[in-house]
């Protein structure tokens, strides 16, 4: 049967019109979106941009602890060099003075998540350091915004995808976080959530961010560290065979050894054998004793000659991001009074209840 011309034209242009309908939705209406909301150079998603501070949703947040003004951290303080008892605080309890330098410090993995975050918080007046370390699976209560970013995003219910130790993704992939004072939105978004979970603020004033060979590099480059362990830790190997990898007492470690140390969850019995896994609580109990005890080792007159600082961190440039700039020669001054044993430790541990807010066994902890 041969087709009449009005019959031709109408179905040519029906196909005209469905590839125009298909062109635009598949191409044009992402394109026009592209334009119109930009992503910025950390690879958002541009599907929403935040410039404040209102990240976390904060109904009766921190209504359970409300101290005056004359709360202190409590904690016992040890000159430099010796190490005390951890004190286990929640959000709720860290509170800082007016005054003081707040430090990030970010232990980063190989999957671009945060193993391990401290804040160094630095008191010049009463010659005081609190190392106060923050669970890497501690809940961020986000606000609805976010949320449907990150649910548009496909991410939202990823296991643990509101621990703070994925924010730096949420805040350079998923949010085009335009706050903060760092120009790095992943950096700036885990500043103001660590600011809010706080009940006293928390604002960051400088961060280093030390990926897992950067960990290595420092102590290669310092000729190893004097580490004391409360226990002996057991490396197991796949054929389930053990291997002494750390002893009780106090021993020099080199890089491997010291990763294994800060890393190492689990806690042993005499002989070898598996006593219960300590989890994240008791790594960041051995992590925070770490840091305390080595960095009288690292903080020294001759590695903080303003030359050997500017060569290490020359040196450590592909594994260590940080923010010191112009105000690197401040921090080195009070590097050198620590390393003259002019500062006390004191050395506290964030925890908090156990958790499951979004039903993915994924071993959330509320701090606040």
């Amino acid at each position: 049967m041969k087709l009449r011309p009005p019959v031709v034209v109408l179905l040519i242009i029906s196909l005209v019109v469905s590839f125009i309908c298909v062109v635009y939705f598949w191409i044009g209406i992402p394109v026009l979106e592209l334009i119109f909301n930009p992503a910025d150079d950390t690879g958002s998603h541009g599907f929403i941009t935040i410039t404040g501070s209102d990240v976390l949703n904060l109904d009766d947040l921190h209504s359970g602890f409300v101290p005056d003004d004359s709360y202190q951290m409590e904690g016992e303080y040890k000159p430099v060099g010796e190490i005390g008892n951890v004190t286990y605080v929640t959000g709720n309890q860290v509170k800082f003075e007016e005054g003081t330098k707040n430090i990030l410090l970010l232990g980063i993995s190989d999957e671009a998540l945060c193993d391990s975050i401290f804040v160094l918080n630095v008191n010049e007046a009463s010659k005081e350091v609190k190392i106060v370390s923050i669970p890497r699976d501690a809940y961020v209560p986000y606000t609805d915004d976010i949320v449907n970013a990150m649910i548009k995003a496909g991410y939202y219910y990823s296991p643990g995808s509101c621990k703070i130790n994925a924010a730096l993704y949420v805040g350079s992939s998923i949010v085009r976080y335009n706050g903060g004072k760092f120009g790095n939105s992943g950096i700036d978004f885990l500043c103001a959530i660590i600011d809010n979970l706080f009940a006293y603020g928390c604002e960051i004033d400088e961060y280093v961010q030390v990926d897992l060979y950067g960990f290595m590099d420092i102590i290669d480059i310092v000729g190893g560290v004097y580490v004391t362990s409360d226990e002996v830790m057991y490396k197991t190997y796949p054929d389930g065979s053990k291997e002494v990898w750390v002893t009780e007492g106090t021993q020099k470690m080199d890089a491997k050894t010291a990763l294994f140390y800060v890393r190492n969850r689990t806690k042993f019995t005499s002989t070898g054998e598996n006593a219960y896994a300590g989890g994240d609580e008791y790594r960041k109990t051995n992590q925070v004793k770490f840091l305390a005890e080595v960095s009288s080792q690292i903080l020294t007159k001759d590695n903080l000659k303003l030359s050997n600082v500017t060569d290490l961190l020359q040196t450590l440039k592909e594994n260590v991001k940080h923010s010191f700039g112009d105000n690197l020669s401040e921090y080195i001054d009070i590097g050198l009074d620590f390393a003259n044993g002019g500062y006390k430790i004191g050395m506290y541990v964030v925890t908090g209840e156990e958790i499951d807010p979004m039903g993915d066994n994924a071993s959330y902890v509320k701090i606040y």
